[in-house]
């Protein structure tokens, strides 16, 4: 890559200088694309190098998915370095709380280990169960599910930090008492908890100093990915970890907070040099990625809102001054309507992929900040220009019912105490309502029947409705098929067992089932299947398929082999990813902004990290783009320009069409450098 060669090797010095530091507490700040993650790899590697043990280093990333790529990641520079890195933990802050806590034989709470359910199984499990037992709507029982949360994740007490934004209407004391009962019994029946409820179980013990996870798991070195997104609790956790005597090393970019929707706040980074005056900072500020038109904008709109403690950066691309130039290209655009605008988008990316030289269609990323008010218009003219292309993570077909049944069937088969799983599909069968999953759980409850017995075999005594019970025999029927197979045991062996766990219900997607599994190798396993399954991106899906190709020592088939196609996913989403070309339509206040969080300023400061994250995930070219009407919330009206739009370092000009023919060449003369 024709990089600047003399910065390209000070900016290796520098991830090389941060890895070989032994002081404690460190905190990197790693900007994007500035080799945070090779740097944490020598970490590991410069650790083990020196005679760490391996099970005494502790990798902390933010999501199952960060979890896996960087677990790969530090795998694979072991192999390099020829250390075995196999013992090392890399996991969520949530399984190293879960971990102490197992250990401590604290989680007697729940009648198997727990498991954090995500946002299908919130929304499934507790809003409308909440929403049936309360007889309330369903968002005001999500906003007093929220509440909780906001308590778990921000204070140790029951009280909220000044900064929490709740719902209009107060969540009273008489609402939380009633969540709090009803969740405790759900916790108890589905050994399940939400997001953060560990880590606080776990920081509540250490407090009352009933519980030391260091002693007990053997903690001597923690290494924490993506600290900016980390909520007060969660700080609290590794602060208190560090006060114990752990070697503390934190890597993250303030920049690139964007999870307040999970109360992840910058803060923790940014009081680092308050709350640990002699620890150590280093700072990547050398942007292998982005060419410098693409860091000109993001690093324009990220000054012009910077929060008052944001840390000082100087991020610089490497493709700067380097012959011949890869200047790199940004187009700002406005439009009639969000028809013309999504149009623009489809022909820019037919001529981008059909175009000489072409770029391959997954080199493209479209980010969305409402896929509510922007996918279906933009899908459409995908399908209009033929474009091909993998719809946002809200299509997937885990999150679909007959998706989700399928899922958690297999899941159950990998883990029996998996009684999420167990619960979902219950709640999954024929004629089935949310009141009689609630009646069958509260029967069960009042029986004193554990959930592992009521789904392994009949209860006679239970006071079931002939509905329920129909119910409770067809789950039964979806499990007994199943449990002729392993969680080792091929795709292929397993085919006719799922075929019949599905028929148990009814039927199933035979068309979408067979069209996702049909590339798939047939020798994967069904744990194999699981994980890829619960992948939330084509990128993991694909490391799945590459790990079954390299356990059974074989070069990938290409029928197997993530689709080329362009990539529409949320902003969020796009974490952690990058393409050549990327797309950013919407620049309204209606869409980013928005209106979330009541047009806080903390809100609108989030929202340019979030959209200078969406900017920085280009290398060759960004388009930017907002539309003069959109339907909004189901009405077709004006809207009003971004407020981030005159902060991008460029005028907008007025189109009708998306890209020329000279427009997309330029563009993949960029491309074609990289």
């Amino acid at each position: 890559m024709p990089r600047n060669s003399v910065q390209v090797a000070i900016a290796v010095s520098k991830q090389q200088l941060a890895a070989t530091d032994t002081t404690s507490p460190l905190m990197l700040v790693a900007g994007p694309g500035s080799g945070k993650s090779q740097t944490i790899e020598g970490k590991v590697v410069q650790l083990l190098s020196s005679g760490t043990p391996p099970e005494s280093i502790f990798v902390i990333s933010f999501t199952n998915a960060s979890v896996r790529d960087l677990r790969e990641r530090i795998e694979a520079a072991g192999v390099t370095a020829g250390v075995a890195v196999d013992q090392v933990a890399v996991s969520t802050l949530h399984s190293l709380a879960a971990r102490s806590l197992r250990r401590a034989q604290l989680l007697h709470a729940y009648p198997v280990d727990p498991l954090v359910l995500d946002k299908w199984e919130v929304r499934n499990l507790i809003d409308d169960e909440f929403m049936h037992v309360q007889a309330v709507s369903r968002s005001r029982a999500a906003a007093i599910r929220e509440h909780r949360e906001a308590i778990i994740s921000t204070s140790t007490g029951t009280t909220l930090p000044a900064s929490y934004v709740g719902p209009s209407v107060a969540v009273t004391a008489t609402e939380t008492a009633a969540f709090e009962a009803f969740v405790n019994r759900r916790r108890n029946q589905f050994a399940c908890v939400l997001p953060g409820e560990l880590v606080r179980e776990c920081l509540t013990y250490m407090m009352a100093g009933s519980l030391d996870p260091v002693a007990l798991l053997g903690i001597d070195h923690l290494i924490v990915d993506e600290f900016q997104d980390l909520n007060p609790v969660d700080v609290s956790f590794v602060d208190a970890l560090c006060a114990a005597g752990v070697t503390l090393f934190m890597a993250g970019d303030d920049d690139q907070s964007v999870y307040s929707f999970r109360y992840g706040s910058p803060e923790g980074m940014q009081r680092f040099v308050t709350k640990y005056p002699h620890g150590a900072v280093h700072t990547l500020d050398d942007c292998f990625r982005c060419t410098p038109e693409v860091l000109t904008a993001a690093q324009s709109l990220i000054a012009a809102f910077a929060m008052p403690n944001r840390i000082a950066k100087t991020h610089s691309s490497l493709y700067a001054g380097v012959r011949p130039s890869q200047d790199g290209v940004v187009h700002r655009w406005t439009f009639a309507s969000h028809k013309k605008e999504a149009s623009a988008i489809a022909e820019s990316c037919a001529a981008l992929i059909t175009g000489k030289p072409a770029i391959a269609s997954r080199d493209i990323l479209i980010l969305l900040s409402n896929q509510r008010a922007q996918a279906q218009q933009l899908y459409d003219a995908l399908d209009a220009a033929s474009v091909p292309y993998v719809p946002a993570r809200s299509d997937a077909f885990v999150d679909t019912e007959p998706g989700r049944l399928i899922y958690a069937a297999l899941r159950s088969l990998c883990n029996p105490d998996d009684l999420v799983a167990r619960w979902t599909i219950l709640g999954l069968a024929p004629s089935t309502g949310v009141g009689s999953v609630v009646a069958i759980a509260d029967a069960a409850l009042t029986g004193g029947v554990h959930s592992l017995q009521l789904f392994g075999y009949p209860q006679p005594g239970l006071a079931l409705s002939p509905r329920q019970r129909a119910a409770l025999d067809a789950t039964r029927a979806c499990l007994a098929s199943l449990a002729v197979c392993a969680p080792a045991d091929t795709l292929a062996a397993c085919t006719s067992a799922i075929d019949a766990a599905l028929a148990a219900f009814g039927g199933s997607p035979v068309g979408e089932w067979a069209g996702l599994v049909a590339p798939l190798p047939g020798q994967m396993t069904v744990e194999e299947l699981v994980d890829f399954l619960r992948a939330d991106n084509d990128e993991q899906r694909a490391a799945v398929i590459g790990t079954v190709f390299s356990r059974l020592q074989q070069p990938p088939s290409s029928a197997a082999v993530v689709p080329d196609k362009v990539r529409v996913m949320s902003i969020h989403g796009s974490k952690g990813l990058s393409a050549s070309v990327v797309f950013v339509p919407g620049l309204e206040d209606e869409l980013i902004p928005g209106r979330l969080g009541g047009g806080s300023a903390s809100h609108v400061f989030e929202q340019a990290r979030l959209l200078y994250v969406a900017i920085t995930r280009a290398k060759a070219a960004c388009i930017l783009s907002y539309s003069k009407m959109r339907t909004v919330n189901g009405r077709y009206g004006t809207t009003t320009v971004s407020r981030f739009v005159p902060h991008l370092a460029g005028a907008f000009q007025a189109r009708t069409t998306g890209l020329s023919p000279a427009e997309a060449s330029a563009i993949a003369r960029e491309h074609s450098l990289l």
